[in-house]
Order: C-alpha cells, then structure tokens, then sequence
C-alpha cells in the first residue's frame, strides 16, 4: 500500500466518526477487553498467556488446543465480541493455540 491509501483510511474514519468519535471507540474498546480480561482471568480452566496491552490479550484453555478453539467458536458465535487466533511458544518449546481479543 502507498501512503496516500493508507492516509485515506484514517481521513474516512475521522470523517466519519470526528476525533471524539474515535477517542471513544478507542477508550471504549481498551475498557471492554480489559473487563473481559478479568472474567476469564477469573476462570480455573483459563490460562492467560499475556496481559491487556491496549485491546489485545491473549489467553488459551487449559484442556488444549480444541477447547481453546471451541471456546473461542462459542464466544464468536455470540456476536458480542470477536476473537482472534495467534500462536504462543509454550514452556517445552512446541506450538499451542491462544486467543488475542
């Protein structure tokens, strides 16, 4: 991409939301990832793989692989919030599946 696209990017969203508009999409997003973050950190089954930085964590289920995807599958299924995959080294060295809000 060359820097006039990317640059219309961010004139359409200001357009579209104003600079307020935008700080409150922001802080409002930052707000419900780290509430998020507290339930599921509140959770035996849960292992949180890296704290709230701005909107992103990341977290993986305890049981494995399937369940974190199953896990994720019901929570994008909701329509409330949406998740992302993401890997994370896991302590003998091997790949093992996160989810990063």
């Amino acid at each position: 991409m060359d820097c006039r696209f990317r640059s219309l990017k961010i004139w359409v969203l200001l357009r579209a939301y104003g600079i307020e508009g935008l700080h409150m999409s922001i802080r409002n997003h930052v707000l419900w990832a780290n509430e998020l973050f507290l339930v599921i950190s509140g959770m035996a089954q849960i292992q949180i793989n890296s704290t709230p930085r701005l909107s992103l964590f990341s977290f993986a289920h305890k049981c494995g692989d399937q369940a974190t995807l199953d896990l994720s599958e019901r929570i994008n299924n909701d329509g409330r919030i949406y998740l992302t995959q993401t890997q994370h080294p896991r302590q003998m060295g091997d790949k093992g599946s996160g989810r990063t809000i």
